[in-house]
């Protein structure tokens, strides 16, 4: 998220915690959008997968002719959802530390990480 919109740091407030940078605000904003059907849930393996809902599909388009987002946003928002879905939580997380460190102080995953390696 960072790299698309560095505002949306200061906005959404996150904040090391067990499994990686942590939100209170967009944990708070991701549940009213499952309280009002543009989300869905499923429990995968260790972690939760969210989806967006038919409805949710018609409103972020109608959001995209709104909101003028750029051509170049888009397509990053794009690569970022290929790239992710790609590959395992456990790869996701360490690529997440590896590029902001601050994020794994409170890590469950980093700290298991270290332990294993003799850190």
């Amino acid at each position: 998220m960072k790299e698309i919109e560095p505002s949306l740091e200061n906005e959404f407030g996150f904040f090391p915690y067990q499994y990686g940078p942590y939100s209170t605000e967009l944990a708070r904003r991701i549940n009213r959008l499952l309280d009002v059907g543009w989300l869905t849930s499923e429990k995968k393996v260790g972690s939760w997968m969210f989806s967006l809902s038919p409805s949710g599909m018609k409103v972020v388009d109608e959001f995209k002719k709104d909101l003028n987002i750029s051509e170049d946003k888009l397509l990053k928002i794009d690569e970022m959802k290929v790239t992710t879905s790609k590959i395992s939580l456990k790869k996701l997380i360490t690529s997440i530390y590896s590029k902001y460190p601050e994020y794994g102080i409170d890590s469950l995953h980093y700290k298991f990480q270290k332990v294993n390696k003799g850190g």
